[in-house]
């Protein structure tokens, strides 16, 4: 055999070997939702050397009509028998309702709208499930998020945005801490979508054709306005226009959101309405046919996370899949503000701004919590 050739195979083997050992005994707990993502993130940790225990969580009442759970769990079962690996079922319903939940209702009930997204990372993926894997032995925990990790000079741990900037969902882990991040694995952030379709039909995953899941995090895609009319009661009232005319009816004004552009109760015909404006008092929604029409330049923040190498100016983004705009932050008598290079819309109250550098790290994040 050439002599290149019996180096090159040897350098194969070293890598490979060195690779499987120091992923030797280590253990990751992947969290199996029954999608294609966490199928593909469990068999890529597989071919790295990992020993993988998979694991399902039941967080809401699968008996619903809407829910999708029951199914979800039966695909999640068999992605682990196709694998290979122990399979693990873990109801977590009763912290699900107390973390996120309840969190998510009294927060509508409060006139703002909350991320229950970003709440069940925080608590129940990265909270309830990470310290009860590690509590049972694992060495890493994974899901099927789209997101990345960089290691810090310092030895510390930040946040990255995915490979695929149309599928990144650092947006709802900006709440992890470095601690967390260090034992914590996304092994799809470094892929396209279109490349994991591939690789779970190279891996013949039986969901490798599932389609991708929407609506609220272990619930399902489900009508959220008829949903939350099942625990705030209507009060139905006018949809009003910039210039005070009814244009509409609606169901209760603590059900919309800043930007909304559906279901809002314009009577029908002509030109789309967004919801720029609630008034709560008088049970108003106003839309304007134009977002222009309200537009924010600056907004409190609460809740406040920011890594020490945070500058002044920085690119946010407001909502999940937002374009990121450029802003800076600042701080008034002990309250962090920011400040966006132009105004913007859609900002509404209670939702996530999450702050990135250039290159897709995450800095930090903040609940914008008052106007």
């Amino acid at each position: 055999m050439d002599v290149k050739i019996k180096k090159l195979y040897r350098v194969i083997f070293l890598i490979y070997y060195f690779i499987n050992m120091s992923n030797e005994r280590k253990t990751v707990y992947v969290g199996l939702s029954g999608g294609v993502d966490s199928a593909v993130s469990a068999a890529l940790l597989l071919d790295q050397g990992y020993k993988v225990v998979g694991v399902h969580l039941v967080c809401f009442d699968e008996n619903r009509e809407f829910c999708t759970a029951s199914v979800d769990k039966l695909e999640a079962e068999r992605v682990a028998s196709c694998l290979g690996i122990p399979f693990d079922i873990w109801d977590l319903k009763d912290d699900y309702k107390r973390l996120v939940f309840d969190y998510m209702i009294e927060g509508y009930k409060k006139g703002i709208t909350p991320n229950p997204d970003v709440m069940c990372n925080k608590e129940i993926k990265f909270g309830v499930f990470y310290n009860k894997a590690i509590e049972r032995g694992a060495d890493f925990v994974a899901t099927g998020h789209y997101a990345r990790k960089i290691k810090n000079s310092n030895g510390s741990f930040s946040l990255r945005s995915a490979v695929d900037e149309s599928k990144d969902q650092s947006y709802f882990l900006w709440t992890l801490g470095s601690d967390i991040l260090e034992k914590s694995l996304w092994p799809v952030g470094e892929y396209k979508k279109s490349e994991v379709r591939k690789l779970a039909k190279k891996y013949n995953l039986p969901n490798a054709e599932k389609p991708d899941s929407q609506g609220l995090c272990f619930v399902g895609k489900v009508d959220f306005q008829k949903f939350l009319e099942e625990y705030i009661k209507p009060c139905e009232g006018d949809v009003v226009d910039i210039y005070n005319n009814i244009v509409g009816r609606h169901r209760g004004a603590l059900y919309y959101t800043n930007g909304q552009r559906k279901g809002i109760g314009v009577f029908g015909g002509g030109e789309p309405y967004y919801l720029v404006d609630r008034n709560l008092e008088k049970n108003l929604v106003i839309v304007a046919k134009n977002q222009d029409n309200f537009k924010i330049k600056e907004v409190y923040l609460s809740e406040v996370i920011i890594s020490k190498d945070l500058p002044a100016n920085v690119l946010v983004r407001i909502r999940y899949r937002q374009k990121l705009v450029k802003a800076f932050i600042d701080k008034e008598n002990g309250r962090y503000k920011l400040y966006f290079n132009k105004p913007i819309a859609g900002v509404s109250l209670g939702q996530s701004a999450v702050f990135y550098n250039e290159s897709g790290k995450v800095l930090g994040g903040g609940v914008m919590s008052q106007f």
